[in-house]
């Protein structure tokens, strides 16, 4: 799901705050989460390999329980953490942890989350929890992880330990800044050389949004940009040679070094996939991407979508979205279609998903949804064709 950060404001300035006493402030804690099942029939038809066509009913689970101390100043200054368990087995069993501080000056944090453009980042409306734009599909449907994860929100690296800056929310509108040194986590890594070449470091995040309401329209509008550094390595997209140090992207994406021998005879050889021609001149490019979202509401209408450019990223792709959902008490339907097109036109791959949520009680989501997937590759190969459908329904609770 998407995150967004909508920021109140206290009555004094952060100069003033600090000078205040807090004798009477106490602390409160919140422990919530989240867990979520999906029960689906899939299917998968890849014309690379036949062994992987295949189908059958299976059961994906997600699942995270979320740490929330805060603690208010008499002066209206708010201290407060955040830290994120995984409910399932995962290489990274802390996700998101960070600490922050929030006034009439905006919100600061220090530590891991995603950077500001992400955070502030909108994507065709989905009532489901399934959600098309985030990759779970490639769970169900192997023959389109061979794209990666096809999704507008936009990052280079993944929660790396930094800073996060955004203003209070001024007639709708917002503004956050990220900077991380590096793509290291803030579990106290030994200092790395960002000098050597092929480091991805200063890594720069800038998003912003409109979030308004008139009557009974209501308007989001959201754009963002991030870019790092490799001091100048020659480096595209890949599934082929070695991945350069602190590359690795927000779902295990690599940037890959495409002048390496391993790469070079690979290539020659043509014993890998590879998802961009790594001869292609790329040389001296730093991994950047952008995104542009829009969100219409009328009633309990919602129609948008939105536009990634990853082409100088891991991804070296071109996402969009559209989307159109409608509410009505506890239940809600959508549609949504999400097109991507790899770098070089190597492939394309549609995907189309429509999805119903009925709110059971409080915090309580019954979901169903059914996708259809086509991938093509315009320039003949195998790896990026191919089709598929899921047809399923879950269970999430929020608590």
């Amino acid at each position: 799901n998407m995150k967004k950060i909508l920021l109140g404001t206290s009555a004094l300035a952060l100069a003033g705050a600090f000078a205040s006493p807090a004798a009477s402030a106490e602390w409160e804690m919140r422990v919530g989460g989240y867990m979520e099942q999906h029960v689906a029939f899939a299917t998968s038809d890849p014309d690379n390999d036949k062994s992987a066509d295949f189908d059958g009913l299976d059961v994906k689970s997600d699942a995270e329980i979320h740490f929330s101390p805060v603690i208010t100043l008499d002066n209206g200054l708010k201290f407060g953490a955040r830290i994120e368990l995984e409910g399932n087995q995962n290489s990274d069993q802390i996700d998101e942890n960070y600490i922050y501080i929030e006034g009439s000056f905006g919100r600061i944090s220090l530590g891991e989350d995603d950077n500001a453009a992400y955070i502030m980042g909108y994507v065709a409306p989905d009532v489901t929890f399934m959600n098309i734009n985030s990759g779970s599909d490639t769970d169900w449907l192997p023959f389109a992880a061979n794209f990666g994860v096809t999704t507008t929100a936009i990052s280079i690296e993944s929660d790396s330990a930094g800073i996060r800056y955004f203003t209070p929310r001024f007639a709708g509108l917002q503004v956050g800044v990220s900077y991380a040194r590096d793509a290291n986590k803030a579990t106290n890594d030994a200092q790395i050389d960002v000098d050597e070449a092929g480091v991805l470091h200063d890594i720069f995040g800038i998003g912003t949004n409109y979030v308004n309401s008139f009557g009974d329209f209501n308007i989001a509008v959201s754009g963002g940009y991030t870019t790092g550094s490799l001091n100048s390595v020659t480096a595209k997209s890949g599934l082929l040679g070695s991945p350069i140090t602190g590359s690795s992207g927000e779902f295990g994406v690599h940037i890959y070094d495409c002048d390496s021998d391993s790469a070079k005879d690979a290539i020659k050889a043509k014993t890998a996939f590879v998802v961009a021609d790594c001869t292609a001149a790329a040389s001296g490019k730093d991994p950047a991407a952008w995104a542009v979202g829009l969100n219409l509401g009328f009633g309990g209408f919602t129609v948008g979508g939105s536009y990634a450019d990853f082409n100088e990223a891991s991804e070296a792709m071109e996402t969009w979205d559209l989307g159109v959902s409608y509410a009505t008490g506890p239940w809600g339907v959508s549609f949504t279609y999400v097109r991507s097109d790899l770098d070089d036109n190597a492939g394309d791959i549609d995907k189309f998903m429509i999805g119903m949520d009925y709110k059971l009680a409080a915090g309580v989501r019954l979901g169903a949804f059914a996708i259809y997937e086509e991938a093509d590759s315009p320039g003949g190969d195998q790896d990026f064709d191919g089709d598929g459908f899921i047809i399923g329904t879950g269970l999430k609770l929020n608590f």
